[in-house]
């Protein structure tokens, strides 16, 4: 037994059959997955690590001392990883190579290339026993082992120095006491595991938790971007999640500039501010933020240019931050003026001092620069919401006024905090303290006894002039009074013309719900007439309610006028007025040819404008178009595909018939584009559509396979194209890649983390009616040289047809389609990787190295060697 001292503990190998070369031993029973924990680990309460050990059998290969090195690429992708073993085990005359019993169970499961590769270098093929114990297993395998089979896996934690920090569901709670025990043996410098039991405390701003294994000692140390803090995690706020964001925040800051933060914690802005020669003057409320607050500063050395208070928020803004902005502006000071409120659950509520934080001429000279407030707020939304309208919303709300396009600096989304709730940033400068009523004003609750009807307002009169007016005109607009308030009658007047009840409209509940969240008094606005119908006039206005020929509409001249422009047009057989925006990172001059050309193109129909917007110190180009819904919506296909697709911000339009007719077209005089539409045609003809799939893995080649399908199939009318996403230590940029295609290409993605082999067997274990697999592969991948456009796949695999349409295109083809389509693809490949696999098989191609900046790399479309293609990959 020959084995590292550094793994002897955990394995013991014992050699049990060999063949010499070229005389290989052949198994005829297929091996289902033997690296996990024995089944008798199930329902494990309490940690027993020697109940995890068991005995593998694992295929070998010994290689001659000569050929170690030049063959381990080759074989890389066979080994056997396991935690704490070594798969490569050197030997006085060569090594012994352990194979993973998923990929690899006799010699003919390497692949004919590589087997040839391995010619004259090895020695012999063969098997041995190992033991596999506890020390081995990864944490995921393990949870997953002693869990129910129902019960889903706990993955995510945050590492705060040397606390694991879990937020365990109601299901992991028995099992807690083990989950604890086991995030401390397999998480690196974890000293102490604990679990969130309680929402976070509003005045102190830190949650309830309980140690659930390692030590008692819930003070520890961070490090971020440079900067160390010190503090004690159970009576503080820390969340590493918001690393990011601070940073983001940070950078936009100058030296001389200043920074008030209200709710400061222990220091997460106010720290590398400060380091930045910002003037800090940082605030919480929690005397143990306070004090580790105070201690930060000393361990980051920024004394000098900062100060600490111990204050509530509305007090530090009413007299520290008062004060200080009124002294520089009397002394003329040079610099901007930051103000920090990251309290998201209670920020925007903080607002309210601000129509009478200054008097009238105190605010003309503050507001002659004005500061920039940084209020961050929760957003409760559904899916395809616009998160960043409803976080504007919220803050207008409390302003009591409408931010105008100037005096917005930014609209952020930070973070998901939970399936439908999101975390949002609302930059804005403090230009006024009035102005236009918000959206929501009309919608001012008030929380009262018995509604009473207004003097004014009498529900039999008003219903009565309703019925009358409905019998002589064949239209009636009504106005006002749609609110929740004791003098907002409409909707009861209404329902009385029309002997209707007024009853809770669920949409509408929804929908008022979104736009105004944690107000329970919403409900009220949502009680309409029975029957009635409702009319969205945009995403951005409030829907308004219509029974029988009568329109019942806001009072205010804001939303009355677009909601009676919609209504007319509509009943006129026109069609509405409508607008649309596109945000997209570059700069006005460098698209004016493309604006210029799409302006003659819909002049007379649309109009398309170009507006240059600031965020900070980020600017960006906002194109609008207005006319009619429909045309806008086709002038806005034809604009993206001319538009560069990578510099889109917040892309949301989807696949179009547009860009179908554009391949189309290319496809009369491109024989390469001809073919591939014709293979794929022909795959659609040989089999129904659900027994087909595409493999796709976020690669440029399987990018545009994925294009040409979804050009077939909305030729079709095939609404969804399912695609096995097999992950294996995937980069973070192609997790977000796949997770955009999927929405714009509108995809079912069945993610498999696994080898790709055993990652189809599982996907015909679940869909056994699938026959064709549609691939990306080109001649020169690996495996490709026998392979024709209908290709079986080869015996010991699970039984599929090998699709492959682009099998004959070239590198520079790829690129031509890609760029000439403009079809989004992986950012990756912006930044020097020409070829892209998992984590520890990928780099930047070093040919792409930019001659001006070493540190740089230029995009993969630049590649002139294309035969150097796969050199960013580790063979």
């Amino acid at each position: 037994m020959i084995l590292y001292m550094a793994i002897g503990r955990f394995f013991s190998v014992v050699r049990q059959s060999c063949c010499l070369k070229n005389q290989y031993s052949f198994y005829t029973t297929t091996m289902t997955s033997l690296l996990v924990p024995p089944a008798s680990v199930r329902g494990m309460m309490c940690l027993d690590r020697d109940a995890f050990t068991r005995v593998v059998t694992v295929s070998t290969l010994k290689l001659r001392d000569i050929s170690v090195s030049k063959n381990i690429r080759v074989l890389k992708k066979y080994l056997l990883k396991m935690c704490n073993f070594k798969s490569v085990e050197k030997i006085n005359d060569g090594a012994i190579i352990y194979l993973n019993p998923d990929i690899v169970t006799k010699f003919e499961d390497i692949t004919e290339d590589d087997r040839k590769l391995l010619v004259d270098q090895y020695e012999y093929f063969s098997t041995m026993d190992i033991t596999l114990k506890y020390d081995n297993w990864r944490r995921d395998v393990i949870l997953k082992s002693i869990l129910p089979e129902d019960i889903e896996v706990p993955t995510a934690y945050s590492l705060v120095g040397h606390i694991v920090q879990l937020n365990l569901r109601d299901v992991h709670l028995p099992y807690k006491s083990i989950i604890g025990q086991i995030f401390l043996d397999k998480t690196a410098n974890a000293r102490t595991v604990v679990n969130k039991i309680d929402t976070i405390n509003t005045s102190f701003r830190y949650f309830a938790m309980e140690i659930l294994a390692g030590e008692r000692n819930t003070i520890t140390s961070a490090k971020e971007h440079g900067c160390t803090y010190q503090f004690d995690f159970a009576q503080v706020y820390w969340n590493p999640r918001l690393s990011t964001e601070h940073s983001r925040i940070i950078t936009f800051m100058t030296e001389g500039d200043i920074l008030y933060d209200v709710f400061a914690g222990v220091g997460p802005f106010a720290i590398p501010a400060a380091r930045k020669k910002v003037q800090v003057f940082a605030n919480d409320l929690n005397p143990e933020s306070y004090k580790w607050l105070q201690k930060n500063a000393l361990i980051n050395k920024v004394k000098d240019n900062f100060k600490a208070f111990n204050m509530d928020g509305r007090n530090f803004l009413r007299e520290v931050v008062k004060d200080n902005i009124l002294t520089r502006r009397a002394q003329n000071l040079p610099g901007s003026e930051h103000i920090i409120m990251n309290l998201p659950a209670s920020a925007i509520e903080f607002l309210d001092i601000l129509p009478d934080w200054f008097t009238q001429e105190e605010f003309k000279n503050v507001c002659l620069k004005p500061p920039i407030f940084h209020v961050y707020c929760f957003v409760k939304v559904d899916k395809g919401d616009d998160v960043c309208m409803f976080g504007r919303l919220l803050v207008e709300e409390k302003l009591g006024y409408t931010l105008s396009a100037e005096s917005i600096v930014s609209i952020h989304n930070i973070r998901d905090v939970s399936p439908n709730k999101q975390m949002i940033r609302v930059s804005f400068l403090l230009k006024t303290l009035t102005g236009e009523e918000p959206a929501t004003k009309k919608f001012k609750i008030k929380k009262m006894g018995k509604n009473k009807i207004h003097k004014n307002k009498n529900v039999d009169d008003i219903a009565k002039e309703i019925r009358n007016t409905s019998k002589e005109y064949s239209v009636v607009f009504t106005s006002g009074g749609v609110g929740p308030t004791h003098d907002d009658v409409t909707y009861e007047a209404v329902a009385k013309a029309f002997e209707l009840k007024l009853e809770l409209n669920q949409k509408l509940f929804d929908i008022y719900t979104r736009m105004i969240p944690n107000q329970a008094e919403i409900k009220r606005l949502a009680i309409v007439p029975n029957a009635c119908k409702i009319i969205n006039i945009d995403s951005e206005a409030f829907p308004i309610i219509n029974i029988k020929n009568v329109y019942v509409l806001p009072g205010s001249p804001k939303y009355f006028k677009p909601a009676a422009d919609t209504i007319i047009s509509r009943l006129k057989g026109s069609t509405p007025f409508h607008f649309e925006h596109i945000d997209i990172a570059l700069n006005e001059l460098s698209i004016v040819n493309i604006l210029d050309k799409q302006a003659k193109r819909w002049d007379g129909k649309i109009k398309i404008g170009s507006y240059p917007q600031y965020e900070l110190q980020t600017s960006f180009t906002r194109i609008t178009l207005e006319g009619p819904e429909e045309t806008i919506a086709e002038a806005k296909e034809e604009l993206l595909y001319h538009l560069p697709i990578q510099k889109i911000i917040n892309l949301k339009h989807k696949y179009s018939n547009f860009q179908m007719n554009i391949v189309l077209e290319n496809s009369k005089s491109e024989k390469h584009i001809k073919s591939a539409l014709d293979i794929l045609n022909d795959c659609y003809e040989r089999y129904k559509q659900n027994e087909i799939f595409i493999s796709f893995n976020g690669g440029k080649d399987c990018t545009v396979v994925l294009h040409l399908a979804a050009t077939v199939a909305k030729l079709r009318n095939i609404s969804s194209l399912l695609c096995l996403y097999v992950t294996d230590d995937s980069f973070p940029e192609v997790e977000a890649f796949v997770e955009s295609a999927a929405r714009y290409y509108g995809l079912e993605i069945i993610r498999v983390q696994r080898p790709i082999k055993s990652a189809l067997s599982a996907l015909l274990e679940e869909k056994h009616y699938l026959k064709a697999a549609v691939m990306g592969t080109r001649k020169g991948d690996p495996g490709s040289e026998n392979l024709q456009a209908f290709t079986p796949t080869d015996p010991n695999w699970p039984q599929l047809i090998r699709v492959n349409p682009i099998l004959h295109w070239s590198y520079s083809q790829v690129w031509t389609f890609l760029l000439k389509h403009n079809i989004p693809y992986c950012s990756l490949y912006d930044q020097g990787y020409t070829s892209i696999g998992n984590r520890n098989t990928t780099i930047q191609n070093p040919l792409l190295k930019d001659p001006n900046n070493p540190s740089l790399y230029l995009p993969a479309y630049t590649l002139t060697d294309k035969s150097a293609e796969r050199d960013g990959r580790e063979k």
